[in-house]
């Protein structure tokens, strides 16, 4: 009775208090000290001191994340905190399920350390014991993860909501650099800066589709620009990436966005002859007539490089041809001049 009790408190609290806090008030409650059987084993935890900020439902996310098919088994049944702010969780396991876990944690030992636990201990047997790391915090673990290109740290610090700032330079969290004699981490004062959205350009280059997907989840701005003055749909594009330009498209970016030169999406699908991403980018009714910089439009651009099919495609969706470009030459003048009179003969 008094394990349901407790344990009926602890779910009361999973998404309402941080673990520091829910360590402060369950001092006040029916806390138990269970007598472990012959038939469970008694795991133990100790993570960073950053990880009080995080609650019980994130240490249910680190239990699916690990131990995969095994997470219905554990059974939390303490936290503490020590003196030193770090936490310590401790859980119960069918001996069922104890090979299974011990696998993971020695499989998973580097992982564990880069998402903030230090040590576990399984039937006071030590399975994973390193010096506690002073300097953690989520931030920079995301940081680092990224550009090192470790997807599992990655994703579950994503998976916690753990935030890079968003194109806000003084609120930036520096990089940081590995002092190998020391084995300590320090800040960079005048180092480089990360913001969320340059994740998803990298992620874009890799073709990196389910990493795209977590970091719109994460609330990331779909109409952003970097240093290159693309968007996330416009770098899709040039990389020809169809299933990127959809998943981006379902987030509902603004299609007529220009680039330095004047070209927007439709622009460069139409010069690069990607008909099925020009396709869906006309389902979002982009204005087919904008001109960019030199005063070229999609048309001009599909008829001068021959892209008969996404020719016939913007003609359909009524494309102008007798708008001119800064040198007074129209689409059916760029068809001629680059021998595709099969083309010029539609316009």
């Amino acid at each position: 009775m008094e394990a349901d009790l407790y344990t009926k408190q602890l779910n009361e609290f999973k998404n309402i208090t941080t673990l520091l806090e829910f360590t402060v008030a369950s001092e006040q409650m029916n806390k138990i000290q269970p007598q472990i059987s012959f038939n469970f084993s008694k795991i133990v935890l100790k993570f960073n001191k950053p990880w009080g900020s995080k609650t019980i439902s994130d240490l249910n996310k680190l239990d699916k994340f690990l131990f995969l098919q095994s997470p219905s088994y554990l059974n939390l049944i303490d936290i503490e905190r020590m003196q030193n702010s770090t936490i310590t969780c401790t859980y119960l396991v069918p001996l069922s399920q104890t090979e299974q876990i011990r696998n993971a944690v020695t499989k998973h030992c580097d992982f564990l350390y880069k998402i903030g636990v230090y040590e576990v201990h399984v039937d006071d047997f030590p399975l994973m014991v390193k010096t506690e790391n002073t300097l953690f915090n989520f931030e920079v673990s995301l940081q680092k993860a990224h550009q090192n290109n470790d997807e599992p740290v990655l994703f579950f610090l994503l998976e916690l909501d753990t935030q890079l700032p968003s194109m806000a330079p003084d609120t930036a969290v520096p990089l940081v650099k590995i002092d190998k004699d020391s084995i300590q981490e320090f800040e960079i004062d005048d180092g480089p800066y990360i913001v969320r959205e340059e994740i998803v350009f990298e992620a874009i280059k890799r073709r990196d589709v389910r990493k795209v997907q977590v970091l719109l989840d994460k609330g990331c701005d779909i109409d952003y620009m970097g240093d290159e003055e693309l968007t996330f749909l416009m770098l899709a594009v040039l990389y020809g990436n169809t299933e990127i330009v959809k998943l981006l498209l379902e987030n509902n970016p603004n299609v007529e966005l220009q680039d330095r030169n004047g070209n927007n999406a439709l622009m460069m699908a139409s010069s690069l002859g990607h008909n099925n991403i020009v396709h869906l980018l006309l389902q979002k009714n982009p204005v087919l007539d904008s001109q960019n910089n030199e005063g070229m439009t999609a048309l001009m651009l599909a008829a001068c490089n021959g892209e008969e099919n996404i020719v016939r495609q913007l003609l359909k969706e009524g494309a102008r041809t007798d708008l001119t470009n800064l040198d007074g030459k129209t689409a059916w003048t760029f068809a001629m001049d680059h021998d595709y009179p099969h083309i010029a003969d539609l316009l």
